[in-house]
């Protein structure tokens, strides 16, 4: 485990200009897609050569495991081959809602009658058993990847090698997103990291003065009073269960995006990768069709990646 303090000494302290850039990959549920497909691109490309490093927060940690062992189309694959059929439970969002902010303000529900909207045992069978993570491989590899997560014990946003840890652990954690998803309590101390800061260019950009940094944004950068009233909701959820500091995360998150975005905006070090406004693909979004019309836009756009780092 590395502590912000250990990152800016080791590993994001670069000392030289070197011409390698940081690969920042984002979630955002189904839209991970999008993602999945950009580097796909990359890999057809061959490009791991320009990359010092990957990070990757939720989505985006699957999607850079599978990048770094030369299987992006098989980790691409996976979104509408086997998360279209029980891995989203939308039906579950209105009870599981009332379930944890009951739990929360009024009386503690046991945790085996507690359901969640996101069926993230399968999302793990699948890159175990059936679309097969090589994790010998990621582990050997040479390119560092750091998933991205929240401390629940401290609330602080932490990098951790997933080369050196329990790698299937890491990407569980990575992907334990509040408040439609709540970790087994051996789980708890790792969540997803997007809930507080889906982005950080602010924080890379500061470690890595003299990189260049490629960051792929899976989430609408129109940014509305929508983002908000969504945030006060998932928070308030999520600090139900939790019964932490989770709430302050979440209203700080649209402002941190909406500041990140306008960091990239206007700095020519950072190239951000966003999808189309025509982008057919929701965080929810079921329609194989349509994700695999995301997932070409993606491999697409990757080439715009190429001259970036040329």
């Amino acid at each position: 485990m590395f502590s912000e303090n250990f990152i800016n000494k080791v590993i994001f302290n670069i000392h030289s200009m070197g011409k390698k850039a940081i690969l920042y990959l984002g979630g955002g549920g189904m839209m991970g897609v999008f993602g999945a497909g950009v580097v796909t691109g990359l890999q057809k490309m061959d490009l791991y050569d320009s990359f010092e490093a990957v990070c990757g927060c939720s989505a985006g940690t699957f999607n850079g495991a599978y990048f770094l062992t030369h299987q992006s189309m098989l980790g691409s694959r996976i979104y509408w081959e086997d998360l279209t059929d029980n891995f989203l439970l939308r039906r579950n969002i209105p009870f599981g809602a009332i379930q944890r902010i009951w739990n929360g303000y009024v009386y503690p529900i046991n945790f085996n009658k507690i359901v969640n909207a996101m069926n993230l045992d399968r999302l793990i069978w699948v890159a175990e058993n059936k679309k097969v993570l090589n994790i010998d491989k990621l582990r050997k590899q040479k390119i560092p990847l750091y998933v991205k997560l929240l401390n629940t014990n401290n609330m602080k946003i932490e990098y951790i090698d997933l080369r050196k840890g329990n790698i299937i652990q890491l990407l569980s954690s990575s992907c334990s997103t509040l408040p439609y998803y709540f970790p087994t309590p051996q789980n708890r101390k790792y969540v997803d990291a997007a809930i507080k800061e889906p982005l950080g260019l602010d924080y890379l950009l500061k470690l890595n003065p003299n990189r260049k940094i490629v960051a792929v944004f899976n989430l609408s950068t129109d940014r509305n009073l929508w983002h908000y009233v969504k945030n006060i909701f998932e928070g308030t959820v999520a600090n139900a269960m939790f019964r932490s500091a989770f709430y302050k995360c979440f209203m700080q998150r649209e402002s941190s995006i909406r500041r990140n975005l306008k960091i990239a905006k206007n700095n020519n070090k950072i190239l951000l990768v966003c999808p189309s406004k025509n982008n057919p693909v929701q965080s929810w979004t079921l329609n194989r069709s349509k994700l695999k019309q995301s997932h070409k836009e993606g491999v697409d756009v990757a080439k715009i990646v190429k001259i970036f780092l040329n």
